[in-house]
């Protein structure tokens, strides 16, 4: 059954990888239906980062970090949630999700500005989780300062590798400064 779910998980991540959301049109704020299940393919896929099976959560964080980078998908929500798994003590032992997701989000924020900017959206809630959390909660080991410090140096502008015309003369660091005060 493992296997099965696992296949149908990657056949969801390519299809939206393929279609994007015209294939599935509610998308990551869809609410449960009356019997406690998902409306959304997209929902069903954001589950598997909080599976046990270190393949399946591994396998949906790559999946994610593939529809980001193919800007598939740009939800702040999301991203935080891979953020929280990096971070997330219970994934230490995981190493090819450590790895997939190392790559991943430098590769992923130095591409672009408008990158940055979802970072940005991303960064104060996922300092309030992580803050927030439970002592019971693998996430109160986690330190918010280690993970700031994290997303500060993802929204280097100095280390872009394209520039994009149109966003301003405030770059990422002043934007986030005014969100911190």
């Amino acid at each position: 059954q493992d296997v099965i779910q696992l296949t149908a998980m990657r056949i969801l991540f390519d299809l939206f990888f393929v279609f994007g959301e015209d294939l599935f049109p509610a998308h990551a704020d869809s609410q449960e239906d009356d019997n406690g299940g998902h409306t959304s393919p997209l929902e069903i896929l954001l589950d598997f980062l909080g599976s046990e099976d270190q393949d399946m959560r591994t396998d949906a964080a790559e999946g994610f970090a593939k529809l980001f980078f193919a800007d598939r998908i740009n939800s702040p929500r999301i991203f935080s949630r891979l953020i929280l798994l990096f971070f997330n003590p219970v994934t230490e032992d995981d190493d090819r999700l450590r790895q997939c997701l190392s790559v991943f989000f430098p590769s992923f924020a130095y591409v672009s500005s408008v990158h940055q900017t979802l970072i940005e959206e991303a960064f104060m809630p996922t300092l309030r989780i992580i803050m927030d959390a439970p002592r019971t909660s693998p996430l109160s080991k986690v330190s918010p300062s280690k993970v700031m410090q994290f997303l500060v140096q993802l929204v280097d502008d100095s280390v872009i590798m394209r520039r994009e015309e149109g966003m301003g003369c405030s770059s990422p660091h002043e934007r986030l400064a005014i969100r911190l005060s």
